[in-house]
């Protein structure tokens, strides 16, 4: 009997989930233009192609949105998204912010 001890998945799981909490502190949310954007952080960026045929990206912190923003920041170095725009949902109690994912300039 276990009282007081986790099983190994529940310690993966938040493991998991402390990871990509911190990978998604390290994201900007920046409200300007990509050069606006260039000449805050004094290098060269790129809007990041995500596959789709809207390049902007919804991050809504509700599962599916978050897990392909975290992807396109593991795989393809994304560092911030521009054009920012914010928005709450009444409905569903939770912001969400739309912008366009860039990386440093390869």
């Amino acid at each position: 009997m276990r009282l007081f001890s986790k099983s190994h998945e529940e310690i993966e799981r938040e493991r998991e989930q402390s990871r990509r909490q911190e990978l998604l502190k390290k994201l900007t949310l920046f409200q300007g233009s990509v050069k606006e954007y260039e000449n805050f952080i004094g290098h060269d960026v790129e809007v990041v192609d995500n596959g789709r045929s809207n390049k902007g990206v919804i991050l809504a912190y509700n599962g599916e949105d978050a897990d392909f923003l975290i992807s396109l920041m593991e795989i393809s170095g994304v560092e911030a998204l521009v054009n920012a725009s914010f928005k709450f949902r009444w409905a569903s109690r939770f912001n969400e912010v739309y912008g366009l994912p860039v990386r440093r300039k390869r």
